[in-house]
């Protein structure tokens, strides 16, 4: 531009997309959130900037199931996005010596010990710190405490004796 002189300057103006944001809560809390296979951190997050659009969110933890899910992220709000994750159940095993003994899992009752293989199979157990009795009668009274992690299988090996 010169001295004493007007210019023209033309210009086509675009609005420009604002972002989002997402924010990520889970029970329990700690599960690595990904978005779109992208580590965004654990839970609870607190906002988290993206463009406007559909994305998918991936929760993990350890002993849990992990969930998928979809949202949608607008211009200048926030989306909560929230799960509840489903603990891995555990199997117990009960390898025994006494067919038709009876089973109790902390005083509840389980099953009974098959005749002849002598397995008994007990899946969607919950993890944790438990008590088995095996009762049969004429035979002693076995009595143990075990502990199962989530989708892990445990095996007992139960010894009665006769009176």
């Amino acid at each position: 531009v010169s001295p004493g002189r007007t210019e023209s300057v033309a210009a086509e103006l675009r609005q420009r997309a604002r972002a989002g944001t997402a924010s990520f809560t889970g029970a329990p809390r700690g599960a690595a959130v990904y978005v779109d296979g992208r580590y965004v951190g654990t839970t609870p997050t607190g906002p988290i900037s993206f463009q406007p659009g559909q994305y998918e969110a991936v929760f993990e933890l350890p002993g849990y199931q992990g969930q998928t899910i979809g949202f949608r992220v607008t211009q200048g709000r926030d989306t909560a996005v929230d799960v509840s994750l489903r603990g891995l159940s555990a199997t117990l095993v009960i390898q025994a010596n006494v067919g038709g003994a009876s089973v109790f899992i902390d005083g509840t009752f389980a099953g009974t010990i098959p005749n002849g293989t002598g397995r008994l199979e007990l899946r969607d157990v919950q993890p944790g710190r438990h008590e088995i009795v095996v009762m049969a009668p004429r035979y002693s009274t076995y009595v143990t405490t075990f502990t199962l992690e989530p989708g892990r299988t445990v095996e007992l090996n139960v010894r009665q004796s006769r009176f």
